[in-house]
C-alpha cells in the first residue's frame, strides 16, 4: 500500500528536550513547553511531513502566560496540563486552568477554566497561533530563521498560509469553538465571566491541508475522546496484555504504569 501523509504509521522523529512535553501519533507529533505553550523561537511545534505546521500556540489569561502545575499523560497521543494564572501565587488559587490536548492527523486542545472561589471571576482568555512551515531538519540544526505566516480569515476560522514558496503545498487551518469575541491578526480573545463553581471551555482545532486535500483531526471539537481510533486501539491492547500480580507493590505499580 502506498503511504500517504495520513496513513504512514512509523514513529516520527522527536526533537523534545528536557523541559518539554511530546505527543506522537503516526507521523504527526507535537512538542511544547511544560505549560503547553508552543513557541516559535524554540525547537517546538506540531510537525507533519517533517514540516512545522504549527509554530505558535500560546494561551494567556489577562495577557499573562499560564503557570504549569503538573502534566497528566493520557497515552502517547494525549495529555492534560494543570495550570493556574501566572499571577496567582496564593496557596489556593481561585482559578484552575486545564489544557486537554490530543494529537492525531492534526491537533485538538480544550482549554478549560474553572472558578474554585465563592466569588464571580472575570478574565480575558487569549490564544495566539502561527505556522512558519519550517523544515524539521533546519530546526534541529538551528539553521532556521522564524517566519510569520500570512493569515486568511475564512468565516470564523483562520487559514495560515506560508510566505515561503517551498512550503506552498501546505497550509494550516485553525477553528475555534466558541467563536472568539475579538481577533487581531494571529491572536483571538474571549471575555470570560464565571460564577462561583462554574467552568467553561474553549476548543482549538488544528487541521492541515496538503496539496489541496484537507484532513480533520481524529478528535474534533465536540467529539468524545473515548471514541477516537487511538483510544480504542490502546484499550484493546491493554485488554489483551498480560497482567502482572506480585507481592512486591513497587513491581506491580511499575508493571501497571507501563500499560498506561
Amino acid at each position: 500500500m502506498t503511504s500517504t501523509p495520513w496513513t504512514f504509521a512509523a514513529p516520527g522523529p522527536s526533537i523534545g528536550t528536557a523541559g518539554t512535553l511530546t505527543l506522537l501519533d503516526g507521523d504527526t507529533f507535537a512538542v511544547s513547553a511544560t505549560n503547553g505553550d508552543i513557541r516559535m523561537d524554540q525547537p517546538e511545534g506540531m510537525f507533519v511531513l517533517d514540516t512545522r505546521v504549527l509554530s505558535t500556540l500560546m494561551v494567556e489569561i489577562d495577557d499573562q502566560p499560564i503557570e504549569a502545575v503538573s502534566p497528566v499523560s493520557r497515552g502517547p497521543f494525549a495529555m492534560s496540563i494543570v495550570g493556574r494564572p501566572h499571577t496567582a501565587h496564593e496557596p489556593d488559587p481561585k482559578m484552575a486552568i486545564l489544557r486537554h490536548r490530543h494529537v492525531g492527523r492534526g491537533l485538538r486542545e480544550d482549554v478549560e477554566l474553572r472558578n474554585h472561589s465563592t466569588d464571580p471571576l472575570e478574565c480575558v482568555l487569549s490564544i495566539t497561533v502561527d505556522a512558519d512551515f519550517a523544515s524539521l531538519f533546519d530546526i534541529k540544526a538551528g539553521a532556521h530563521e522564524p517566519d510569520i505566516s500570512a493569515v486568511v480569515i475564512e468565516d470564523s476560522d483562520l487559514q495560515l498560509v506560508p510566505t515561503n514558496l517551498d512550503a506552498a503545498r501546505l497550509s494550516t487551518h485553525i477553528a475555534f469553538t466558541p467563536r472568539p469575541d475579538t481577533r487581531i491578526g494571529h491572536r483571538s480573545s474571549w471575555h470570560i465571566q464565571l460564577s462561583p463553581g462554574e467552568a467553561t471551555t474553549v476548543c482549538t482545532e488544528v487541521s492541515v491541508e496538503v496539496d489541496g486535500r484537507r484532513e480533520h483531526p481524529t478528535s474534533r471539537c465536540g467529539d468524545h475522546i473515548a471514541d477516537t481510533p487511538q483510544v480504542q486501539r490502546m484499550q484493546q491492547w491493554q485488554e489483551t496484555t498480560v497482567r502482572v500480580e506480585s507481592s512486591d507493590d513497587r513491581l506491580e505499580l511499575a508493571a501497571r504504569q507501563s500499560l498506561e
